[in-house]
């Protein structure tokens, strides 16, 4: 008797787990895309850097080179993502940080000197810190307590895009602007999927 009421108690378990882990995908996999362009944006460059010096005439001088790639990395912008995310909420702030993540993407993608692809590089760097430090706290904060395995969902999407996207800019000279163009698609949609969840 006791040992049929524990094994319906875990099979009622196990449903409501499958219940709510399916009830917050949808804002795990909007919420995820962030995850995507932090590691889209990481690999992009890195991977194509010599055919973008070539374009932008810097090629050989690694100061410059190092401007284009390392500017990316002031996302020390986490810092104002905390603050936006409890004046505005986790929606409205990742909506608000779609835009300079849609912007640079933009700019790095039609850019003819390094003034402007470090501008670029810049404000994607912007979004990236407000994306990371959000990220991984609304999917926490939005998953139930028995189901423990959509932080991991950040988790690889970052890691498996940043590879993506250097695989996709290795050898390809003539694809190199194609290759930053394709970070305004997930960027654009991340801030038209906060609109829908």
């Amino acid at each position: 008797m006791v040992a049929e009421q524990i094994i319906s108690a875990l099979e009622d378990f196990k449903t409501l787990q499958c219940k709510l882990s399916v009830s917050v995908l949808p804002y795990v996999g909007v919420a995820c895309l962030g995850a995507i362009l932090f590691g889209y944006h990481l690999g992009v460059v890195n991977g194509a850097l010599d055919y973008l010096s070539n374009d932008l005439g810097i090629f050989g001088n690694t100061v410059l080179q190092g401007w284009v790639v390392s500017t990316l990395l002031a996302r020390c912008q986490f810092i104002l993502g905390g603050s936006l995310g409890d004046k505005f909420g986790g929606t409205k702030t990742f909506q608000l940080d779609a835009i300079p993540l849609t912007i640079g993407a933009f700019v790095c993608a039609i850019t003819q000197s390094v003034q402007t692809m470090v501008i670029g590089r810049l404000l994607c760097g912007i979004g990236m810190g407000i994306s990371s430090a959000l990220v991984p706290l609304y999917i926490y904060e939005i998953s139930p307590t028995e189901v423990g395995v959509h932080l991991a969902h950040n988790q690889l999407f970052d890691r498996h895009s940043c590879c993506i996207s250097g695989w996709i800019a290795l050898g390809r000279k003539k694809m190199v602007e194609d290759d930053v163009n394709i970070a305004v698609v997930p960027s654009f949609c991340w801030h038209l999927g906060w609109h829908f969840v």
